[in-house]
């Protein structure tokens, strides 16, 4: 049942007529920070590489310090994950959610991890004495239950998300239309914050926590739960400690890292400024194609980056500013071509799918 815009669950009245529940809106500045986490990953594995050739970038202050720096692309990553997933789950349903979410992770996944099979390995040092073995466990990412090599080390973080996104599809599927509920929210993350702290069961606590990512995730949702909230007093008052308790928690963690800090603002802000609609009337086409290809990026560039730089710099006699910058040109251009005509048409091909299977199944 509706009131002037607002839904009501019980006694729990819900905002709607903000952003966060109409249909699903780009967000051109977290798709160009998510581009520019993606390169840091990149350019650090690139540099662990390539030591000697990158030592001309590794002595410039500012640059030198962001490459070094590169693993907190990964920090980044799942912050706004926990912002942009706590999103989706207000509009969807638990099967919708699963849906949108394999949708998204599944195609670019599958494309690369067999483009890595079929070609990346050669730009490898070593390789898997069981390659089909490792190309299955990659694209399910079952390679940890099976005691498999994956094709590629960064997957970790890929199981790491689809751990965040089973919890809060179990979540929708237990509760429904509940979930979508401020106060319940704010309940459940502080309920899940005190038993990680004070259960005894440490099995259990394998299950329900995120491992080092659980503030990260955390900060995140509470966010966007924050953002959510500020057409409502109430929630925004129950909201805010939650929000102020992961960001320190956060800092406490990075404290000693001044560059990831400075990073972890610059999130905060797109985020938000991103939620009010600023930045709009960006080139918004543009940036998603950045968006779409960070994860492509991310899970490219170690087989075919490296790839390029090896050739580059066996085979020419460019210097190595220019062969960085041409590596980025290389691995963001390939990375937009898979996203345009290979995973938007496997993604279509998976809705529609699913599409028909949901009216099938309602059908019976």
């Amino acid at each position: 049942m509706k009131y002037f815009g607002m839904e009501k669950f019980g006694n729990e009245e819900l905002a709607v007529s903000n952003t966060h529940r109409s249909k699903r809106q780009r967000y051109p500045l977290l798709d160009f920070v998510r581009y520019v986490a993606a390169l840091l990953v990149a350019n650090l594995h690139w540099s662990l590489k390539f030591s000697d050739a990158y030592s001309p970038l590794l002595g410039i202050p500012v640059l030198g310090n962001l490459i070094r720096n590169g693993a907190i692309g990964v920090p980044i990553f799942f912050v706004i994950s926990g912002y942009v997933i706590l999103e989706t789950a207000w509009r969807k349903n638990a099967v919708d959610f699963i849906i949108a979410r394999f949708t998204r992770l599944f195609p670019g996944l599958l494309i690369c991890m067999t483009l890595v099979l079929a070609i990346g390995f050669k730009f490898k040092d070593s390789y898997f004495p069981t390659p089909i073995k490792s190309w299955i466990n990659s694209i399910f990412l079952t390679y940890t239950l099976t005691n498999t090599k994956p094709l590629t080390g960064q997957l970790w973080t890929l199981v790491v998300e689809v751990k965040f996104y089973i919890l809060i599809a179990l979540l929708l599927l237990l509760l429904g239309n509940k979930f979508k509920s401020v106060p319940l929210q704010v309940s459940l993350i502080t309920v899940w914050q005190l038993f990680l702290v004070f259960a005894p069961f440490g099995a259990l606590k394998h299950y329900i926590s995120l491992g080092s990512a659980d503030f990260l995730f955390g900060l995140g949702v509470s966010i966007s739960l924050l953002l959510m909230s500020r057409s409502s007093r109430r929630n925004t008052l129950l909201t805010f400690p939650l929000a102020i308790y992961f960001l320190i928690r956060v800092l406490s963690d990075y404290q000693t890292n001044h560059t990831l800090l400075i990073f972890f603002f610059f999130t905060i802000v797109a985020i938000s400024v991103s939620s009010f609609g600023i930045f709009r009337k960006l080139p918004v086409k543009f940036f998603e194609y950045l968006g779409q290809a960070s994860y492509l990026i991310y899970l490219l560039h170690v087989q075919f980056g490296q790839g390029f730089l090896t050739i580059m710099l066996k085979y020419s006699n460019f210097n190595i500013y220019f062969l960085v910058i041409l590596d980025i040109v290389f691995i963001t251009c390939l990375s937009i071509f898979i996203a345009v005509f290979m995973e938007s048409k496997m993604q279509n091909w998976i809705r529609t799918f699913a599409k028909w299977g949901t009216k099938a199944i309602k059908g019976l």
